[in-house]
Order: C-alpha cells, then sequence, then structure tokens
C-alpha cells in the first residue's frame, strides 16, 4: 500500500510547490500556490504542506487556526479559534487516483490533534461540485453562510469519527520529519 505524507514547504521544496497546477478549467477553484505562499509569509497563521506519495509531492494543502486580531477583509468575519482549511489541490496529473480524500483525512487528523481544535471550517466554489461531495462525504455540512463569494461547511471536530477509506492509499506524516 503507497501512503501519502503531509510534508511542510521550506527552503528545500517551495519551488515543487509553485509547480503543482490544476487544469485550467479549476482554476477559478482555487489559488496558485504562489499566491498561498505568499499569504502563508504575510498572514503568519496559515501553515503550508506539500501532500507527498513517496517523494512525488502530488498535492499542496494549507491550513491555520483565525487568529485573535483583525484579519484582510476578504476573509469575511471568521471565528477567532476555529481552524480553517484554506487550500486543497491535487495536481492536474495526479487527480482521481484519491490523493484528495487521503490529504483531507490526513489533515483533519492533523488539525484535530491541535490543543482545542472544536471546529474544522472551510468554504467552496458553488460551481466545484467534486469538492463539495468529497467535503459532505467526509462529515462537513453547510453552515447557510456565504463568504466572499463561497459557500462555507464546517465539521465538529469533537464529535467526529473519521472511518473513511482512502482508496488503497495510507496515511502518514502526521509526526513525520523525514519528508524529503
Amino acid at each position: 500500500m503507497r501512503s501519502i505524507a503531509l510534508c511542510p514547504i521550506d527552503q528545500t521544496n517551495w519551488f515543487v510547490a509553485c509547480e503543482v497546477v490544476v487544469d485550467d478549467e479549476q482554476d477559478a477553484f482555487v489559488s496558485p500556490n504562489t499566491f498561498s505562499l505568499a499569504q502563508a509569509h504575510y498572514e503568519p497563521w496559515w501553515v503550508p504542506l506539500g501532500v507527498y506519495d513517496g517523494d512525488v509531492m502530488v498535492g499542496f494543502v494549507m491550513y491555520g487556526r483565525w487568529p485573535d486580531h483583525p484579519v484582510h477583509p476578504s476573509h469575511g468575519d471568521p471565528t477567532p479559534g476555529h481552524d480553517h482549511i484554506l487550500r486543497v489541490l491535487i495536481d492536474k496529473s495526479r487527480q482521481g487516483r484519491g490523493y484528495g480524500r487521503a490529504a483531507m483525512v490526513a489533515l483533519i487528523e492533523r488539525i484535530k490533534a491541535h490543543e482545542a481544535c472544536r471546529v474544522i471550517e472551510l468554504t467552496y466554489n458553488p460551481q466545484n461540485t467534486v469538492a463539495e461531495r468529497l467535503y459532505r462525504s467526509l462529515g462537513f455540512v453547510h453552515t447557510g453562510r456565504m463568504i466572499a463569494g463561497e459557500r462555507e461547511m464546517w465539521l465538529d471536530a469533537i464529535n467526529h469519527l473519521l472511518q473513511v477509506p482512502v482508496g488503497g492509499l495510507g496515511i502518514s506524516g502526521l509526526g513525520k520529519t523525514d519528508c524529503h
């Protein structure tokens, strides 16, 4: 069984992360990784991670906990202390192989391991029905709120039990230090 790992983006792999891209028709659904890395630099509560299958970066995720201080208006009115998944993307050459689900499962478990994790939130473009199906299948529910044109979903991290098959992909890297 192959396993995926979520590994920090650093000086050794940031360039590779910038080369992880989606198909042109998916561009409206997710910001490019170059923007995400700049955002993580200037909004330091964001944690960018590469999704690895062995030594190959197959995707990119970014999450963080909303801070107690004001944030850029484009973020809407976030709840301080809530954990938020801001980016999830799998490279266009690797889609349809279960990496998205495996990355989300690993990311949810990583976030839930943080002290004081109560709610995990995310937003998605309403036209991205593939993402909506994935998030629903993992236990996320709609809140009824729209933020910057995207639908918001929450996951109750306290009462959530993740028992989701990931199609032959194992999960590692929750505490892995030898990522690449």
